[in-house]
């Protein structure tokens, strides 16, 4: 098992990795290499960079997408997450990574039902995103008419009552709302969120 979790300035990269004398019963360790740190030492939770993070901590932010001072971070996939996990409970005394959950639904009354879906990891959650965003362009072309100007007024929180607005204005043909109404509403109502257990 090996995942690039940083690549910084000089081409210097972490890597945790099973492929490694210190790495017992299937639990990772980082590695450092590139250009002046050569002679590293593989890297366990509690060991310190010279930047004063810990490489738990290192983890800890790679895990949560934060961004670095120097350099840069790849996307986390959730195997290696859930490695790094396990490298990090290697030291309880230390940062842990909680472990994630992402919260879709959609945020508009007018659409009514949420449908809120909890999923494991962020790749399930975009697939979950695209297929209510892929029903809610449905809805909006079949079931839903554009506001007449007869002085009527929509309800809902601002941001849905501008963004109906914005489809009445612009996105209408013959009575319907058209596919672009429907994304445009699809893309404003749709939230993804990080949770943790």
């Amino acid at each position: 098992m090996q995942y690039l979790i940083y690549t910084g300035p000089g081409k210097v990269t972490a890597t945790l990795t099973t492929d490694a004398p210190g790495s017992h019963y299937g639990i990772p360790i980082l590695r450092i290499e590139g250009k002046g740190v050569e002679d590293w030492p593989d890297l366990g939770p509690a060991d310190s960079l010279p930047s004063g993070l810990t490489a738990a901590q290192i983890l800890v932010l790679w895990a949560t997408r934060q961004k670095p001072d120097a350099g840069a971070f790849t996307e986390p996939s959730a195997e290696g997450v859930a490695d790094a996990r396990r490298f990090c409970a290697q030291w309880p005394a230390g940062p842990q990574i909680q472990k994630m959950r992402w919260r879709v639904y959609q945020t508009f009354e007018t659409l009514g039902d949420p449908g809120e879906e909890i999923c494991c990891d962020r790749e399930t959650a975009e697939k979950a995103a695209a297929e209510l965003r892929r029903l809610i362009v449905k809805m909006v072309m079949e079931d839903c008419a554009p506001m007449e100007d007869d002085g009527q007024t929509r309800t809902g929180q601002s941001n849905e009552v501008e963004a109906w607005n914005h489809a009445d204005t612009h996105h209408q043909h013959g009575g319907k709302y058209t596919r672009a109404a429907g994304e445009y509403i699809a893309t404003q109502a749709i939230k993804i969120e990080e949770i943790t257990e």
